[in-house]
């Protein structure tokens, strides 16, 4: 038999040779699909409810703001300054999530709340693939504790209801590693393709997985190798192809809009600057000396740029002074630079929820479903670290919980923990807040799960 039938085979049909525990193999049922679906759906439509009821439900400001009134004028065609700037000049910001919000508001009006309520079905639908991943990864016990972990953690439900980018980033970071794994178990160009988009997308979400992404692209060109022939070839030119088409398109229509090589969004050097500065606590997002509001802190960021270089800049230009401001400041204060690096990482894997637009904490605290589920981030990242080094031996792994030595499962989790060591380091060379590691949760929540499963087999 060929290599690629054989591991087709081996894929559904290992685990019953191997002995594993029917309650622990790898294939996605429906019923748990469902069923953690619809917990999940239960718990953000009570949370939803319960601050629909309160009076700032509707009051918007800062990212929120931003990314309200951009969805309107996209939707609506009606551009106001100074607005005007996301329609004229190169993105400051990634585009994908105000222009699906747009694409909603065409649909059905500029409601809000309508809003809210697509996100919480699409962050139940992620606690749903959270739960096929788990599985197929770790076996089925692993996989539905992470789907109600995920359903019904308080920070991923909180997120779901808010106007920004959390929800759209946890929900294609696990199509793309979901869609990868079934792509090389089935030897699937399409699903390659598929996931290869789903990275694409990720990065017009949030940029800082470009760094990513090279790995990604060996990656799965190495599993297309394994595959061989003509259908691995084109496993691999999909996904490559597919993984670079967004952020090629964006940064295309950058250079039209302002003939400037602006690659997806031009606010790296100024959230650099933010958490590398000598006033920086490498947390608090605003420039010293600028106004602490959205479109003030945008303009006097770049005014400050101009006055610097005594001429009009474009995006890359601005962004590149404060990168070198940034710089400058590394270079002539390394000791300073390297603790605030570590306070950063500290506060990066911390159990406190590192406010943004909102203090997170103060927010839970008003509604009891949020403190319903008494969890936080520190059991689970402890319980993560429990289960990390048989993760990475994988064969110390109890026997019903792996499948072939050195098999896909076992690279597919090194692709994930190397993925989420990148994405923590882009995001604390930055600046940190709780949000920016909403995406790495539901990957905690694996390792927690699978913490949880060993410890009872142990018993």
């Amino acid at each position: 038999m060929p290599r690629s039938e054989a591991s087709r085979a081996h894929g559904s049909t290992g685990s019953t040779r191997s002995g594993v525990n029917p309650a622990d193999d790898r294939s996605i049922r429906w019923r748990p699909l469902l069923v953690i679906f619809l917990v999940a759906l239960t718990y953000r439509a009570l949370y939803l409810f319960e601050a629909s009821r309160l009076p700032d439900f509707s009051l918007f400001y800062m990212d929120q703001e931003y990314h309200l009134e951009w969805a309107k004028a996209i939707a609506s065609g009606v551009w106001a300054p100074p607005y005007t700037l996301l329609r004229d000049t190169a993105f400051f910001r990634a585009p994908l999530y105000p222009h699906l919000l747009a694409g909603l508001f065409k649909l059905v009006g500029p409601n809000p709340l309508v809003a809210r309520m697509v996100q919480i079905v699409i962050g139940s639908l992620s606690c749903s693939l959270a739960y096929a991943l788990g599985s197929k990864l770790l076996g089925r016990r692993v996989g539905i504790l992470t789907g109600v972990i995920c359903g019904l953690y308080w920070v991923l439900a909180y997120f779901d209801g808010e106007l920004l980018i959390s929800v759209l980033l946890v929900f294609l970071i696990l199509c793309a590693f979901l869609l990868a794994f079934l792509a090389v178990e089935r030897a699937s160009p399409i699903l390659s393709g598929l996931s290869g988009l789903a990275y694409g997308l990720f990065a017009i979400t949030r940029p800082n997985v470009l760094v990513f992404l090279p790995l990604a692209v060996l990656w799965m060109a190495r599993e297309a190798r394994r595959e061989g022939g003509r259908r691995g070839l084109l496993m691999a030119l999909l996904f490559t192809a597919l993984c670079a088409l967004p952020p090629a398109a964006v940064t295309l229509r950058n250079h039209a809009a302002c003939g400037d090589w602006v690659v997806v969004a031009s606010q790296g050097g100024v959230n650099f600057y933010i958490g590398n500065n000598p006033e920086s606590n490498g947390m608090q997002a605003v420039v010293p000396g600028t106004r602490h509001t959205w479109w003030g802190g945008y303009e006097d960021t770049v005014a400050m740029a101009e006055e610097a270089a005594g001429r009009s800049l474009g995006p890359s230009e601005v962004s590149g002074y404060w990168f070198g401001r940034a710089l400058n400041y590394v270079r002539g204060n390394p000791g300073d630079w390297l603790r605030l690096t570590g306070r950063k990482a500290v506060a990066h894997i911390g159990d406190v929820e590192v406010p943004n637009n909102e203090p997170y904490e103060a927010r839970r605290g008003r509604y009891w479903t949020l403190r319903a589920v008494p969890l936080s981030f520190a059991p689970l990242f402890a319980l993560f670290l429990v289960a990390l080094p048989a993760l990475l031996r994988f064969g110390r792994l109890p026997s019903r919980m792996r499948g072939e030595r050195c098999g896909l499962p076992q690279r597919m989790i090194r692709l994930i923990l190397l993925f989420s060591l990148v994405y923590s380091l882009t995001v604390v060379a930055f600046f940190v807040t709780s949000r920016y590691r909403v995406p790495l949760l539901p990957f905690v929540i694996v390792g927690a799960a699978s913490a949880l499963v060993m410890l009872w087999d142990a018993l």
